[in-house]
Protein backbone atom coordinates (compact mmCIF):
# COMPACT_ATOMS: atom_id res chain seq x y z
CA UNK A 1 0.00 0.00 0.00
CA UNK A 2 1.28 3.35 -1.11
CA UNK A 3 -0.13 6.51 0.63
CA UNK A 4 0.59 9.82 -0.53
CA UNK A 5 -0.63 13.08 0.72
CA UNK A 6 0.14 16.13 -1.30
CA UNK A 7 0.98 19.63 0.06
CA UNK A 8 -0.06 23.20 -1.39
CA UNK A 9 -3.67 22.50 -0.84
CA UNK A 10 -4.28 25.52 1.55
CA UNK A 11 -7.28 26.42 -0.90
CA UNK A 12 -8.54 23.19 -0.69
CA UNK A 13 -12.11 23.07 0.73
CA UNK A 14 -13.15 20.42 3.53
CA UNK A 15 -15.73 18.83 1.90
CA UNK A 16 -13.92 18.63 -1.63
CA UNK A 17 -11.09 16.91 0.14
CA UNK A 18 -13.50 14.85 2.01
CA UNK A 19 -14.89 13.30 -1.54
CA UNK A 20 -11.79 12.92 -2.52
CA UNK A 21 -10.85 10.56 0.47
CA UNK A 22 -14.05 8.74 -0.55
CA UNK A 23 -13.80 7.89 -3.66
CA UNK A 24 -9.89 6.73 -2.63
CA UNK A 25 -7.90 9.68 -4.43
CA UNK A 26 -6.83 9.79 -0.40
CA UNK A 27 -6.69 7.08 1.83
CA UNK A 28 -7.79 8.63 5.12
CA UNK A 29 -4.67 9.31 6.55
CA UNK A 30 -5.50 9.80 10.49
CA UNK A 31 -7.24 6.42 10.83
CA UNK A 32 -4.46 4.82 8.62
CA UNK A 33 -1.55 6.31 11.03
CA UNK A 34 -3.78 5.02 14.44
CA UNK A 35 -3.18 1.24 13.24
CA UNK A 36 -1.11 -0.67 15.21
CA UNK A 37 2.00 -0.53 13.86
CA UNK A 38 2.54 2.67 14.56
CA UNK A 39 5.99 1.89 16.32
CA UNK A 40 7.40 -0.10 13.00
CA UNK A 41 6.50 3.19 11.11
CA UNK A 42 8.94 5.28 10.30
CA UNK A 43 7.78 8.96 8.46
CA UNK A 44 9.74 11.09 6.72
CA UNK A 45 9.13 14.16 4.70
CA UNK A 46 9.19 17.98 4.72
CA UNK A 47 6.51 20.04 6.59
CA UNK A 48 4.88 22.37 4.63
CA UNK A 49 1.67 24.38 4.58
CA UNK A 50 -1.17 22.37 3.62
CA UNK A 51 -4.00 21.82 6.26
CA UNK A 52 -3.82 17.95 5.69
CA UNK A 53 -0.15 17.60 5.81
CA UNK A 54 -0.57 19.74 9.42
CA UNK A 55 -3.01 17.28 10.68
CA UNK A 56 -0.41 14.05 9.84
CA UNK A 57 2.52 15.75 11.27
CA UNK A 58 0.48 16.57 14.57
CA UNK A 59 -1.00 13.62 15.57
CA UNK A 60 -0.06 11.94 18.46
CA UNK A 61 1.05 8.30 17.63
CA UNK A 62 4.16 6.80 18.74
CA UNK A 63 5.58 6.01 15.22
CA UNK A 64 8.71 7.30 14.58
CA UNK A 65 9.00 10.42 12.66
CA UNK A 66 11.45 13.12 11.56
CA UNK A 67 10.84 16.63 10.60
CA UNK A 68 13.58 18.83 9.47
CA UNK A 69 13.65 22.32 10.84
CA UNK A 70 10.75 24.04 10.15
CA UNK A 71 12.64 27.57 9.28
CA UNK A 72 14.97 25.99 6.56
CA UNK A 73 12.01 24.37 4.66
CA UNK A 74 9.77 27.50 4.50
CA UNK A 75 9.25 29.12 1.55
CA UNK A 76 10.10 25.92 -0.21
CA UNK A 77 8.03 25.75 -3.39
CA UNK A 78 5.74 22.17 -2.85
CA UNK A 79 7.93 19.76 -0.81
CA UNK A 80 6.61 16.55 -0.40
CA UNK A 81 4.79 14.70 2.25
CA UNK A 82 4.52 10.81 1.84
CA UNK A 83 3.45 8.50 3.80
CA UNK A 84 6.27 4.68 4.36
CA UNK A 85 5.05 1.08 3.28
CA UNK A 86 4.32 -1.62 5.69
CA UNK A 87 6.87 -4.94 4.33
CA UNK A 88 4.90 -7.98 4.19
CA UNK A 89 7.61 -9.46 6.42
CA UNK A 90 6.80 -7.01 9.51
CA UNK A 91 9.85 -4.82 8.39
CA UNK A 92 9.10 -1.19 7.57
CA UNK A 93 9.76 -0.02 4.29
CA UNK A 94 10.98 3.68 4.07
CA UNK A 95 9.23 5.96 1.65
CA UNK A 96 11.00 8.74 0.85
CA UNK A 97 9.13 11.88 -1.49
CA UNK A 98 9.59 15.64 -2.21
CA UNK A 99 10.04 18.11 -4.59
CA UNK A 100 13.18 19.88 -5.73
CA UNK A 101 14.28 21.90 -3.11
CA UNK A 102 17.40 22.43 -1.96
CA UNK A 103 17.06 23.70 1.41
CA UNK A 104 16.27 21.06 2.56
CA UNK A 105 18.17 17.98 0.21
CA UNK A 106 20.91 18.33 3.37
CA UNK A 107 19.09 17.54 6.42
CA UNK A 108 17.26 14.60 4.06
CA UNK A 109 20.16 12.86 2.77
CA UNK A 110 21.57 12.92 6.42
CA UNK A 111 18.57 11.21 7.40
CA UNK A 112 18.91 8.45 4.63
CA UNK A 113 22.64 7.94 5.35
CA UNK A 114 21.05 7.06 9.11
CA UNK A 115 18.53 4.80 7.46
CA UNK A 116 20.90 2.60 5.23
CA UNK A 117 22.75 1.31 8.25
CA UNK A 118 19.35 0.94 10.45
CA UNK A 119 19.10 -2.80 10.48
CA UNK A 120 15.41 -2.86 10.28
CA UNK A 121 15.07 -1.40 6.71
CA UNK A 122 15.33 -3.34 4.20
CA UNK A 123 13.62 -1.66 1.51
CA UNK A 124 13.94 2.37 0.35
CA UNK A 125 11.29 3.78 -2.08
CA UNK A 126 12.27 7.30 -3.85
CA UNK A 127 9.28 8.88 -5.42
CA UNK A 128 9.51 11.71 -7.71
CA UNK A 129 6.11 13.83 -8.56
CA UNK A 130 7.13 15.66 -11.54
CA UNK A 131 7.39 14.74 -15.25
CA UNK A 132 11.29 15.44 -14.43
CA UNK A 133 11.46 11.30 -13.57
CA UNK A 134 13.48 10.80 -10.60
CA UNK A 135 13.69 14.34 -8.88
CA UNK A 136 14.35 12.70 -5.19
CA UNK A 137 17.53 10.37 -6.94
CA UNK A 138 19.04 13.76 -7.63
CA UNK A 139 20.35 14.58 -4.60
CA UNK A 140 23.45 12.25 -5.78
CA UNK A 141 24.49 15.48 -7.80
CA UNK A 142 24.81 17.56 -4.70
CA UNK A 143 26.15 14.84 -2.45
CA UNK A 144 28.05 12.29 -5.01
CA UNK A 145 30.79 11.22 -3.04
CA UNK A 146 28.97 10.45 0.25
CA UNK A 147 26.09 8.97 -1.98
CA UNK A 148 28.46 6.34 -3.48
CA UNK A 149 29.69 4.63 0.36
CA UNK A 150 25.70 5.27 0.93
CA UNK A 151 25.33 3.45 -2.00
CA UNK A 152 27.59 0.72 -1.14
CA UNK A 153 26.37 0.40 2.62
CA UNK A 154 23.00 -0.66 0.79
CA UNK A 155 24.85 -3.05 -1.14
CA UNK A 156 26.28 -4.57 1.40
CA UNK A 157 23.13 -5.09 3.38
CA UNK A 158 21.37 -5.93 0.68
CA UNK A 159 18.85 -3.01 1.25
CA UNK A 160 16.74 -3.17 -1.78
CA UNK A 161 15.65 0.47 -3.85
CA UNK A 162 12.79 1.37 -5.78
CA UNK A 163 12.68 4.39 -8.19
CA UNK A 164 9.36 5.54 -8.39
CA UNK A 165 9.16 8.20 -11.06
CA UNK A 166 6.51 9.96 -13.48
CA UNK A 167 8.88 9.88 -16.56
CA UNK A 168 11.21 7.62 -17.22
CA UNK A 169 14.30 7.38 -14.72
CA UNK A 170 15.96 10.36 -16.79
CA UNK A 171 17.03 13.85 -15.11
CA UNK A 172 18.75 17.04 -15.61
CA UNK A 173 21.15 17.40 -18.42
CA UNK A 174 24.27 15.55 -19.20
CA UNK A 175 26.06 15.80 -15.77
CA UNK A 176 22.75 14.73 -13.58
CA UNK A 177 22.56 11.67 -15.69
CA UNK A 178 26.01 10.61 -15.67
CA UNK A 179 26.01 10.58 -11.84
CA UNK A 180 22.85 9.27 -12.05
CA UNK A 181 23.88 5.87 -14.49
CA UNK A 182 26.91 5.50 -12.18
CA UNK A 183 25.03 5.19 -8.91
CA UNK A 184 22.16 2.91 -9.96
CA UNK A 185 24.14 0.71 -11.96
CA UNK A 186 25.71 -0.55 -8.68
CA UNK A 187 22.41 -1.16 -7.52
CA UNK A 188 21.42 -2.31 -10.60
CA UNK A 189 24.58 -4.86 -11.21
CA UNK A 190 23.77 -6.36 -7.41
CA UNK A 191 19.49 -6.69 -8.56
CA UNK A 192 19.03 -4.28 -6.18
CA UNK A 193 17.21 -1.71 -8.30
CA UNK A 194 13.48 -1.60 -9.18
CA UNK A 195 12.50 1.72 -12.02
CA UNK A 196 8.75 1.45 -11.01
CA UNK A 197 6.28 4.47 -12.72
CA UNK A 198 3.27 6.22 -11.58
CA UNK A 199 0.09 5.24 -13.14
CA UNK A 200 -1.70 8.06 -13.33
CA UNK A 201 1.26 10.24 -15.22
CA UNK A 202 0.92 13.35 -14.52
CA UNK A 203 -0.64 13.31 -11.01
CA UNK A 204 0.84 13.45 -7.90
CA UNK A 205 -1.81 11.06 -6.12
CA UNK A 206 -0.20 8.01 -6.04
CA UNK A 207 -3.05 5.27 -6.87
CA UNK A 208 -0.45 2.11 -7.89
CA UNK A 209 2.56 1.62 -9.69
CA UNK A 210 4.08 -0.72 -12.27
CA UNK A 211 7.33 -1.72 -13.34
CA UNK A 212 8.07 -0.48 -16.69
CA UNK A 213 11.85 -0.63 -18.59
CA UNK A 214 12.70 2.03 -21.34
CA UNK A 215 12.20 0.87 -25.13
CA UNK A 216 14.83 1.86 -27.56
CA UNK A 217 12.14 3.72 -29.45
CA UNK A 218 11.56 6.06 -26.41
CA UNK A 219 15.08 6.49 -26.11
CA UNK A 220 15.86 7.59 -29.43
CA UNK A 221 13.09 9.84 -28.94
CA UNK A 222 14.50 11.53 -26.39
CA UNK A 223 17.91 11.70 -28.11
CA UNK A 224 16.67 13.13 -31.31
CA UNK A 225 13.47 14.45 -31.49
CA UNK A 226 12.81 18.28 -30.38
CA UNK A 227 9.33 18.67 -29.27
CA UNK A 228 7.43 21.47 -28.53
CA UNK A 229 9.18 24.30 -26.06
CA UNK A 230 12.06 21.48 -24.86
CA UNK A 231 15.50 21.52 -24.41
CA UNK A 232 17.41 18.83 -26.52
CA UNK A 233 19.89 19.17 -22.98
CA UNK A 234 16.74 18.28 -20.73
CA UNK A 235 13.90 17.00 -22.25
CA UNK A 236 10.69 16.34 -20.93
CA UNK A 237 9.73 13.19 -20.92
CA UNK A 238 7.46 12.03 -23.89
CA UNK A 239 4.63 9.25 -23.42
CA UNK A 240 4.18 7.09 -26.24
CA UNK A 241 0.80 6.62 -27.49
CA UNK A 242 -0.07 3.45 -29.59
CA UNK A 243 -3.63 4.74 -30.60
CA UNK A 244 -6.44 6.70 -30.15
CA UNK A 245 -10.42 6.71 -29.87
CA UNK A 246 -12.89 9.30 -29.21
CA UNK A 247 -11.45 11.37 -26.50
CA UNK A 248 -9.18 8.69 -25.29
CA UNK A 249 -5.44 7.99 -25.63
CA UNK A 250 -4.31 4.65 -25.25
CA UNK A 251 -0.58 4.41 -24.06
CA UNK A 252 1.66 1.63 -24.97
CA UNK A 253 1.97 0.69 -21.18
CA UNK A 254 -1.87 -0.01 -21.59
CA UNK A 255 -3.08 2.94 -19.80
CA UNK A 256 -5.82 4.79 -21.28
CA UNK A 257 -5.58 9.20 -20.11
CA UNK A 258 -8.55 11.18 -21.29
CA UNK A 259 -7.47 13.97 -23.58
CA UNK A 260 -8.23 17.48 -22.47
CA UNK A 261 -7.15 19.50 -24.79
CA UNK A 262 -7.79 17.63 -27.69
CA UNK A 263 -4.14 18.10 -29.24
CA UNK A 264 -4.30 21.38 -28.45
CA UNK A 265 -8.02 22.34 -29.28
CA UNK A 266 -7.79 20.72 -32.47
CA UNK A 267 -9.34 17.46 -32.29
CA UNK A 268 -13.25 18.56 -32.16
CA UNK A 269 -14.72 15.18 -32.84
CA UNK A 270 -12.56 12.80 -31.02
CA UNK A 271 -10.26 10.45 -32.45
CA UNK A 272 -10.52 8.10 -34.93
CA UNK A 273 -13.89 9.37 -36.57
CA UNK A 274 -15.39 6.98 -38.97
CA UNK A 275 -16.55 9.78 -41.47
CA UNK A 276 -13.27 11.75 -41.18
CA UNK A 277 -11.27 8.74 -41.81
CA UNK A 278 -13.70 8.05 -44.52
CA UNK A 279 -12.73 11.25 -46.30
CA UNK A 280 -8.91 11.23 -46.01
CA UNK A 281 -8.99 7.43 -47.71
CA UNK A 282 -11.58 8.41 -50.16
CA UNK A 283 -9.72 11.49 -51.23
CA UNK A 284 -6.23 9.59 -51.00
CA UNK A 285 -7.26 7.07 -53.63
CA UNK A 286 -8.06 10.20 -55.78
CA UNK A 287 -4.70 12.37 -54.99
CA UNK A 288 -3.12 13.03 -52.19
CA UNK A 289 -1.28 16.20 -53.07
CA UNK A 290 -0.71 18.94 -56.11
CA UNK A 291 0.66 22.20 -55.79
CA UNK A 292 -2.06 24.78 -56.22
CA UNK A 293 0.39 27.13 -58.09
CA UNK A 294 -1.49 27.53 -60.93
CA UNK A 295 -3.47 24.47 -60.53
CA UNK A 296 -7.01 23.70 -58.67
CA UNK A 297 -9.08 20.58 -57.21
CA UNK A 298 -12.71 20.21 -56.30
CA UNK A 299 -11.81 19.96 -51.94
CA UNK A 300 -10.17 23.58 -52.75
CA UNK A 301 -13.01 25.22 -54.71
CA UNK A 302 -15.75 23.60 -52.05
CA UNK A 303 -13.85 24.52 -49.49
CA UNK A 304 -13.25 27.90 -50.59
CA UNK A 305 -17.57 27.94 -51.14
CA UNK A 306 -17.93 26.98 -47.91
CA UNK A 307 -15.62 29.21 -46.00
CA UNK A 308 -17.12 32.05 -47.65
CA UNK A 309 -20.78 31.27 -46.83
CA UNK A 310 -19.98 30.34 -42.93
CA UNK A 311 -18.60 33.48 -42.37
CA UNK A 312 -19.90 37.08 -41.76
CA UNK A 313 -19.89 39.63 -45.12
CA UNK A 314 -18.09 40.79 -46.16
CA UNK A 315 -15.66 38.52 -45.79
CA UNK A 316 -15.18 36.61 -49.27
CA UNK A 317 -12.23 36.10 -50.50
CA UNK A 318 -9.94 33.33 -48.55
CA UNK A 319 -6.72 31.82 -49.09
CA UNK A 320 -5.79 28.40 -47.66
CA UNK A 321 -2.76 27.74 -45.72
CA UNK A 322 -0.89 25.36 -44.30
CA UNK A 323 -1.09 25.81 -40.27
CA UNK A 324 -2.48 28.51 -37.80
CA UNK A 325 0.73 30.62 -37.39
CA UNK A 326 0.99 31.15 -41.12
CA UNK A 327 -2.15 31.93 -41.58
CA UNK A 328 -1.59 34.65 -38.75
CA UNK A 329 1.48 35.71 -41.12
CA UNK A 330 -0.81 35.90 -44.40
CA UNK A 331 -2.93 37.84 -42.49
CA UNK A 332 -0.05 40.31 -41.58
CA UNK A 333 0.69 40.47 -45.23
CA UNK A 334 -1.90 41.32 -46.61
CA UNK A 335 -2.19 44.19 -43.92
CA UNK A 336 1.06 45.61 -45.18
CA UNK A 337 0.28 45.18 -49.07
CA UNK A 338 -3.34 47.24 -48.40
CA UNK A 339 -1.57 49.85 -46.68
CA UNK A 340 1.09 49.87 -49.23
CA UNK A 341 -1.30 50.14 -51.88
CA UNK A 342 -2.87 53.29 -50.60
CA UNK A 343 0.81 54.75 -50.53
CA UNK A 344 0.81 54.65 -46.56
CA UNK A 345 3.88 54.05 -44.48
CA UNK A 346 2.27 52.52 -41.73
CA UNK A 347 4.16 49.07 -40.91
CA UNK A 348 3.57 48.42 -37.53
CA UNK A 349 0.94 46.24 -35.61
CA UNK A 350 -1.30 47.14 -32.52
CA UNK A 351 -2.31 44.08 -30.42
CA UNK A 352 -3.03 43.63 -26.16
CA UNK A 353 -1.17 41.78 -23.88
CA UNK A 354 -1.58 38.75 -22.93
CA UNK A 355 -1.86 36.94 -26.45
CA UNK A 356 -0.71 34.67 -28.66
CA UNK A 357 -0.40 34.03 -32.45
CA UNK A 358 1.64 31.82 -33.18
CA UNK A 359 5.49 30.88 -33.17
CA UNK A 360 6.57 31.98 -36.47
CA UNK A 361 8.65 35.45 -36.86
CA UNK A 362 6.10 37.88 -37.25
CA UNK A 363 3.35 36.05 -35.50
CA UNK A 364 5.32 35.82 -32.60
CA UNK A 365 6.20 39.64 -32.50
CA UNK A 366 2.19 40.28 -31.46
CA UNK A 367 2.43 37.54 -29.01
CA UNK A 368 2.49 38.41 -25.57
CA UNK A 369 6.25 40.26 -24.86
CA UNK A 370 7.04 38.23 -21.72
CA UNK A 371 4.95 34.93 -22.40
CA UNK A 372 6.13 35.10 -26.14
CA UNK A 373 9.77 35.03 -24.58
CA UNK A 374 10.59 38.35 -27.06
CA UNK A 375 13.72 38.93 -24.87
CA UNK A 376 15.07 35.65 -26.43
CA UNK A 377 15.06 37.04 -29.85
CA UNK A 378 15.38 40.51 -29.25
CA UNK A 379 16.75 42.47 -32.34
CA UNK A 380 15.39 39.87 -34.47
CA UNK A 381 11.88 40.63 -33.65
CA UNK A 382 9.77 43.77 -35.20
CA UNK A 383 8.79 45.68 -32.43
CA UNK A 384 4.85 45.92 -32.17
CA UNK A 385 3.21 48.47 -30.23
CA UNK A 386 1.31 46.65 -27.23
CA UNK A 387 -2.05 47.90 -25.03
CA UNK A 388 -3.14 46.70 -21.74
CA UNK A 389 -5.41 43.24 -21.98
CA UNK A 390 -9.11 44.06 -21.75
CA UNK A 391 -10.99 42.29 -19.16
CA UNK A 392 -14.83 42.44 -18.43
CA UNK A 393 -15.26 45.57 -17.45
CA UNK A 394 -12.62 47.12 -20.47
CA UNK A 395 -14.59 49.90 -21.84
CA UNK A 396 -11.37 50.68 -24.89
CA UNK A 397 -10.17 54.09 -23.52
CA UNK A 398 -6.54 52.32 -22.91
CA UNK A 399 -6.63 50.99 -26.45
CA UNK A 400 -8.05 54.17 -27.89
CA UNK A 401 -5.30 56.22 -26.02
CA UNK A 402 -2.83 54.36 -27.85
CA UNK A 403 -4.12 54.29 -30.77
CA UNK A 404 -4.43 58.02 -31.09
CA UNK A 405 -1.08 58.22 -30.16
CA UNK A 406 0.48 55.51 -32.73
CA UNK A 407 -2.62 56.34 -35.28
CA UNK A 408 0.19 57.29 -38.19
CA UNK A 409 1.92 54.20 -37.96
CA UNK A 410 -0.38 51.11 -37.29
CA UNK A 411 -1.26 49.10 -40.21
CA UNK A 412 -3.44 46.86 -38.18
CA UNK A 413 -4.93 45.99 -35.33
CA UNK A 414 -4.70 41.39 -34.18
CA UNK A 415 -6.46 40.43 -31.73
CA UNK A 416 -8.26 37.05 -30.22
CA UNK A 417 -11.77 38.22 -29.82
CA UNK A 418 -13.44 37.73 -26.16
CA UNK A 419 -11.19 34.88 -25.03
CA UNK A 420 -7.11 34.74 -24.87
CA UNK A 421 -6.60 31.07 -25.08
CA UNK A 422 -3.17 30.28 -24.37
CA UNK A 423 -2.84 33.64 -22.59
CA UNK A 424 -4.71 31.51 -19.99
CA UNK A 425 -8.41 31.38 -21.05
CA UNK A 426 -9.14 34.69 -20.31
CA UNK A 427 -12.38 35.87 -21.31
CA UNK A 428 -12.92 40.03 -21.65
CA UNK A 429 -16.15 41.96 -22.65
CA UNK A 430 -17.08 41.61 -26.00
CA UNK A 431 -18.43 45.50 -26.07
CA UNK A 432 -14.71 45.99 -26.21
CA UNK A 433 -14.66 44.41 -29.97
CA UNK A 434 -17.27 46.87 -31.05
CA UNK A 435 -15.08 50.16 -29.67
CA UNK A 436 -11.83 48.40 -31.73
CA UNK A 437 -13.87 48.15 -35.05
CA UNK A 438 -14.93 51.57 -34.49
CA UNK A 439 -11.59 53.02 -34.07
CA UNK A 440 -10.12 51.04 -36.31
CA UNK A 441 -12.73 52.26 -38.64
CA UNK A 442 -12.33 56.24 -37.35
CA UNK A 443 -8.36 55.79 -38.09
CA UNK A 444 -7.83 53.61 -41.56
CA UNK A 445 -6.60 50.57 -39.59
CA UNK A 446 -7.86 47.21 -40.43
CA UNK A 447 -9.00 44.98 -37.79
CA UNK A 448 -7.68 40.98 -38.06
CA UNK A 449 -9.72 39.04 -35.98
CA UNK A 450 -7.67 35.36 -34.60
CA UNK A 451 -10.45 33.30 -34.41
CA UNK A 452 -7.77 29.99 -34.86
CA UNK A 453 -8.81 28.99 -31.26
CA UNK A 454 -12.41 30.63 -30.65
CA UNK A 455 -13.87 29.62 -34.08
CA UNK A 456 -16.52 27.25 -34.99
CA UNK A 457 -18.89 28.15 -31.65
CA UNK A 458 -15.64 27.58 -29.07
CA UNK A 459 -16.39 31.36 -27.44
CA UNK A 460 -19.72 30.66 -26.44
CA UNK A 461 -22.49 32.70 -26.95
CA UNK A 462 -24.40 30.83 -29.50
CA UNK A 463 -22.45 32.20 -32.35
CA UNK A 464 -19.96 30.38 -34.62
CA UNK A 465 -17.33 33.17 -34.68
CA UNK A 466 -16.38 34.73 -31.66
CA UNK A 467 -15.58 38.41 -32.87
CA UNK A 468 -19.94 38.09 -33.82
CA UNK A 469 -20.35 37.91 -29.74
CA UNK A 470 -19.22 41.63 -29.96
CA UNK A 471 -22.40 43.76 -31.49
CA UNK A 472 -23.22 47.84 -31.81
CA UNK A 473 -25.94 49.42 -30.58
CA UNK A 474 -28.03 48.83 -34.03
CA UNK A 475 -27.88 45.07 -33.64
CA UNK A 476 -24.98 44.62 -36.17
CA UNK A 477 -22.46 42.08 -35.20
CA UNK A 478 -18.31 42.87 -35.32
CA UNK A 479 -16.74 41.54 -38.60
CA UNK A 480 -13.01 41.50 -38.97
CA UNK A 481 -11.45 42.90 -42.03
CA UNK A 482 -9.60 39.87 -42.05
CA UNK A 483 -10.15 36.52 -40.36
CA UNK A 484 -7.54 33.78 -39.63
CA UNK A 485 -9.20 29.99 -38.87
CA UNK A 486 -7.13 27.02 -38.14
CA UNK A 487 -6.73 23.85 -35.39
CA UNK A 488 -11.08 22.30 -35.93
CA UNK A 489 -10.95 23.65 -39.32
CA UNK A 490 -10.13 19.68 -40.04
CA UNK A 491 -11.16 18.24 -36.65
CA UNK A 492 -7.42 17.63 -36.26
CA UNK A 493 -7.03 15.44 -38.98
CA UNK A 494 -3.99 17.47 -40.63
CA UNK A 495 -2.65 20.84 -40.63
CA UNK A 496 -4.09 23.02 -42.57
CA UNK A 497 -5.63 26.95 -42.13
CA UNK A 498 -7.47 29.69 -43.51
CA UNK A 499 -7.04 33.55 -43.64
CA UNK A 500 -10.41 34.84 -45.15
CA UNK A 501 -10.46 38.53 -46.19
CA UNK A 502 -12.83 41.26 -47.18
CA UNK A 503 -12.68 42.03 -50.97
CA UNK A 504 -11.65 45.56 -50.60
CA UNK A 505 -8.69 44.13 -48.44
CA UNK A 506 -8.32 41.74 -51.32
CA UNK A 507 -8.22 44.11 -54.16
CA UNK A 508 -6.15 46.41 -51.77
CA UNK A 509 -3.57 43.92 -51.74
CA UNK A 510 -2.72 44.42 -55.32
CA UNK A 511 -2.72 47.93 -56.05
CA UNK A 512 0.33 50.29 -55.43
CA UNK A 513 2.86 51.40 -57.77
CA UNK A 514 4.36 48.56 -58.85
CA UNK A 515 1.57 46.74 -58.35
CA UNK A 516 2.10 43.19 -56.37
CA UNK A 517 0.30 40.08 -56.24
CA UNK A 518 -0.18 38.73 -52.58
CA UNK A 519 3.52 37.72 -51.73
CA UNK A 520 2.75 34.22 -50.11
CA UNK A 521 2.72 30.63 -51.59
CA UNK A 522 3.17 27.66 -49.03
CA UNK A 523 4.40 24.54 -50.52
CA UNK A 524 1.67 22.35 -48.99
CA UNK A 525 -1.39 25.20 -49.11
CA UNK A 526 -5.09 23.97 -50.40
CA UNK A 527 -3.73 20.13 -49.69
CA UNK A 528 -6.36 17.88 -51.00
CA UNK A 529 -6.69 15.39 -48.32
CA UNK A 530 -6.58 18.43 -45.73
CA UNK A 531 -9.31 19.99 -47.94
CA UNK A 532 -11.39 17.06 -47.94
CA UNK A 533 -11.40 16.22 -44.37
CA UNK A 534 -12.14 20.19 -43.60
CA UNK A 535 -15.25 19.92 -45.66
CA UNK A 536 -16.18 16.51 -43.82
CA UNK A 537 -15.26 17.93 -40.48
CA UNK A 538 -17.48 21.19 -41.12
CA UNK A 539 -20.34 19.75 -42.32
CA UNK A 540 -20.46 17.17 -39.29
CA UNK A 541 -20.35 20.27 -37.17
CA UNK A 542 -22.95 22.44 -39.28
CA UNK A 543 -25.35 19.61 -39.33
CA UNK A 544 -29.11 19.76 -38.83
CA UNK A 545 -30.18 18.66 -35.15
CA UNK A 546 -33.21 19.34 -33.91
CA UNK A 547 -33.51 22.62 -35.84
CA UNK A 548 -30.29 23.96 -34.72
CA UNK A 549 -26.63 23.05 -36.17
CA UNK A 550 -24.93 20.23 -34.60
CA UNK A 551 -22.46 22.34 -32.99
CA UNK A 552 -25.07 24.60 -31.16
CA UNK A 553 -26.52 22.21 -29.48
CA UNK A 554 -23.49 20.50 -28.31
CA UNK A 555 -22.25 23.91 -26.96
CA UNK A 556 -25.45 24.32 -25.47
CA UNK A 557 -24.97 20.97 -23.63
CA UNK A 558 -21.71 21.25 -22.57
CA UNK A 559 -22.63 24.77 -21.27
CA UNK A 560 -25.93 23.69 -19.37
CA UNK A 561 -23.51 20.79 -17.73
CA UNK A 562 -20.48 22.77 -16.84
CA UNK A 563 -22.65 25.57 -15.47
CA UNK A 564 -24.45 22.83 -13.43
CA UNK A 565 -21.45 20.62 -12.09
CA UNK A 566 -19.31 23.95 -11.30
CA UNK A 567 -21.90 26.21 -9.69
CA UNK A 568 -20.97 24.31 -6.22
CA UNK A 569 -17.44 26.13 -6.78
CA UNK A 570 -18.55 29.57 -6.55
CA UNK A 571 -18.68 28.95 -2.91
CA UNK A 572 -14.51 27.85 -3.08
CA UNK A 573 -11.95 31.09 -1.53
CA UNK A 574 -9.64 30.84 -4.72
CA UNK A 575 -12.89 30.97 -7.43
CA UNK A 576 -13.96 34.86 -8.36
CA UNK A 577 -14.63 36.95 -11.73
CA UNK A 578 -11.43 38.21 -13.16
Amino acid sequence: MVVTVPTNHDDVDEKLLQELITRGAFVDAQAFLAQTYDNKRIFLGVRGSSSIFDCLTNLNTSRTRWEPDEDKARGSAGMCACLDLLCPKGKPMVHLGWYQCLLALRPVFDEFKKLSRNPDVHEINFCGHSQGGALAFMLCVWFFEEMQHTITTLVQRNVRVNLCTIGQPRVGDDVFTTHFQQLTSVLRDAGLLNVLRVANSGDALVSHMEEVSTPEHIDCDRDTLWHPYTSMTNPTPALPVERANGVHLHLESGESLVDGMSSWWCAVHGYNNERLNSAVSHQLSQMSHVMFGGLTHRPAVALGRLLAEITPAPLCKVFLCDSGSISVEVAMKMALQYQRGKSSSRTKFLTVRGGYHGDTSAAMSVCDPVTGMHSAFKGALAEQIFSERPDLDEDGVELERTIVKNKDSIAALIIEPCVQGAGGMRFYNPQFLVKARQLCDDHGILLICDEIATGFGRAGGGELWGSSLGVKENGEKVVPDIMCLGKALTGGYMTLAATIATEEVAKGVSKGDPALPLMHGPTFMANPLACSVALESIGLLMRDEGGKPWWRTRVDKINAGLTEQLEPARKLPGVGET
